[in-house]
């Protein structure tokens, strides 16, 4: 499915798989009757059950899948498709941080991004709005940069006040 979403001739289906990847990688485990019958008491069952299928991956297939939607964040050039790239690796970041695991290589690729096209500017910056641990990293100017830029639309600018934001807020919690 991951190797869908950059290669997929057809840009309605690289969108859809990105969709699926998020949806099937995230999705709570369906537990069935037989399920709830046979499990015991113990909070190691309890919490095996609440396990997503990301964290059923080998680390190998994370690092695959980290690096192929980074890719197609970097080179879609599609603007839907684009934006679906970077909920999707919003998510797999947020969950990656959630779960202790670093992800090294987001940062650079976002500020790539920061300094790319009008179109992976408003990826980059709806990266930071929503991942609220990558955005503490980032230097003050990467929000100047974007608020003070002429080629942006309203929902980019918006999108920086956002992560800005957020940057603020998460400065203070840490003073």
């Amino acid at each position: 499915m991951a190797n869908f979403t950059t290669t997929a001739p057809d840009e309605q289906m690289r969108a859809f798989a990105l969709i699926l990847l998020r949806r099937l990688l995230f999705r709570p485990p369906q537990v069935s009757s037989t399920d709830t019958v046979g499990a015991s008491s113990s909070s190691s069952s309890s919490s095996n059950s609440r396990l997503t299928l990301y964290d059923h991956l080998s680390e190998q297939t994370r690092d695959a899948l980290e690096r192929t939607v980074l890719h197609a964040l970097q080179n879609e050039q599609s603007a839907s498709v684009k934006t679906k790239a970077a909920d999707t690796v919003t998510d797999l970041a947020n969950a990656s941080f959630q779960r202790g695991r670093p992800w090294p290589a987001l940062q650079g690729a976002v500020f790539r991004a920061v300094a790319g096209s009008s179109l992976s500017r408003m990826c980059a910056y709806r990266i930071l709005e929503r991942c609220q641990v990558l955005v503490t990293d980032v230097p003050s100017e990467i929000f100047v940069r974007g608020l003070a830029d002429s080629a942006v639309e309203v929902c980019m600018l918006i999108r920086a006040i956002e992560a800005k934001t957020n940057w603020d807020s998460s400065a203070l919690r840490s003073d």
